[in-house]
């Protein structure tokens, strides 16, 4: 796990001065706390902070005492209690999330990837109703994100995304592979930092062969699988830096499903099954993946100058430290309240690639129409910018996670647009302290809720859950 972090950190090196100096990409999310570091001052003396501030933490607040004395709230709306027969029933949970703090943070993402973002979360939802009423077996929430393949094959769809933009990302940077490393190995900014990536990189890539290679089964496989996880954790990085997303959720989505389906389970053999399901991690949710909140890190401390070989090592201890950190984390919390849950749908995952005997080219055929249709919205997107058909927002809403800010994405897209075209930049700009104070007012409340939990030990208001 620490390996596969340092590859990341050494592949962000090596683009650095690509995506920050070259392509200058807008790191949408980055810009909440450069904000709130540049000219603290400033902000703090804007009576609009404050006014965002104030009305988030009362929400907060409001919220959170009727959770104290109830010790519940009342149950967000569902759509999808209004649909309980077949196929409609395939819609599965469809809250109307109301977050303050994601309404606000979608005010730095383009309105486009917004929108799309809504456009093709109902896309995503059609798919299952219309799965479920041609008669195939469609689960209401995951829709066959986790465990073996099943319609409409969602998770494939994703990785096909995911792969194809991947790709396109390759083929536009490969002059600056071929030749802008070794221009940015004479600049005195990139010199030390690229020399590391390179390095750094190598040696990685070379102890995680020495490691699969003591694992005793396909070696060549496995690296291959790994390989591919870091190529879409390079592409995800890459959608978060350039139009930032809030959330890269992804439940259950990689390579190995492809893999498998591709292959079939008699060939790969259970050992090698098995041995992909102990690479959880790569696979489980990508909210945790370390690379596109290193990327974020990355703009920060390039804007604040102190993007160096301290920083790498900073980095670097980090990931050490919060490995260590979450293992004794896992060890404690299996002796207070034992082990199970998603270790044990992990187990069920494995049993049931394991009966995958034969190739199965279906979700193989979706992957590649994800890939296809990945093309074609790139093409549009290109042609026509002005439709809400981002390609990124495809590959975001095939999988889970956009269920909790698609409401909130909706709201301040269109707020957005309206804002953009009557008032211009300049009211927008005006709106960036109250949009931060609403950040800044629910987190602020919201940590004192967690610190709650923590001293006595007694469940308390979760603002970032529907």
């Amino acid at each position: 796990m620490v390996l596969l972090a340092f590859l990341m950190l050494c592949l962000l090196l090596l683009l650095a001065p690509r995506w920050l100096g070259q392509e200058r990409l807008s790191y949408p999310i980055a810009m909440v706390p450069l904000h709130l570091i540049r000219d603290p001052h400033q902000l703090l003396g804007q009576g609009s902070f404050w006014t965002g501030f104030v009305l988030a933490s009362l929400y907060d607040l409001t919220l959170g005492l009727f959770y104290w004395r109830l010790g519940r709230l009342p149950e967000a709306f569902d759509l999808s209690r209004f649909f309980p027969h077949r196929p409609w029933q395939a819609i599965g949970w469809t809250p109307f999330p109301f977050h303050p703090f994601m309404i606000a943070l979608a005010y730095f993402i383009p309105a486009d990837l917004a929108l799309s973002s809504v456009l093709f979360f109902w896309f995503r939802k059609a798919q299952q109703v219309i799965t479920d009423a041609l008669g195939y077996e469609v689960q209401p929430l995951w829709g066959g994100m986790l465990g073996a393949p099943s319609p409409p094959y969602l998770t494939e769809q994703s990785v096909g995304a995911l792969t194809a933009l991947f790709l396109v990302y390759l083929w536009q940077m490969h002059p600056y592979l071929i030749a802008g490393l070794r221009k940015g190995r004479h600049d005195d900014m990139w010199r030390p930092l690229l020399r590391f990536g390179i390095g750094g990189g190598l040696i990685g890539l070379v102890t995680l062969t020495i490691f699969l290679t003591a694992l005793r089964s396909n070696t060549p496989f496995l690296l291959l699988y790994l390989l591919v996880f870091l190529a879409l954790s390079t592409t995800v990085a890459k959608i978060r830096a350039q139009i930032g997303p809030p959330i890269h959720e992804f439940v259950g989505m990689g390579a190995h499903r492809p893999f498998i389906s591709l292959l079939g389970a008699e060939r790969l053999g259970d050992r090698l099954i098995t041995l992909i399901g102990l690479f959880y991690f790569t696979y489980r949710i990508w909210r945790g993946n370390p690379m596109p909140h290193m990327a974020d890190a990355f703009k920060i401390a390039y804007e604040t100058g102190a993007l160096g070989l301290k920083f790498v090592g900073a980095m670097i201890f980090a990931m050490v430290l919060g490995v260590l950190t979450m293992f004794w984390a896992q060890v404690q919390a299996a002796y207070i309240w034992g082990q199970g849950g998603w270790w044990h749908a992990n187990a069920q995952a494995i049993l049931a690639w394991r009966q995958a005997k034969r190739p199965d080219f279906t979700p193989v055929a979706f992957a590649g129409a994800g890939a296809f249709l990945t093309l074609v919205l790139l093409w549009f997107h290109h042609r026509f910018p002005t439709l809400l058909l981002h390609p990124a927002a495809y590959a975001l809403t095939m999988n889970f996670g956009v269920d909790f800010y698609w409401f909130p994405m909706l709201l301040t897209g269109l707020f957005k647009v309206a804002l953009i075209r009557y008032g211009g930049q300049r009211v927008f700009r005006r709106l960036v302290p109250f949009a931060l104070g609403v950040i800044v007012g629910e987190y602020f409340v919201g940590s004192i809720w967690s610190w709650m939990f923590i001293l006595t030990g007694r469940p308390t208001y979760i603002f970032s859950l529907v």
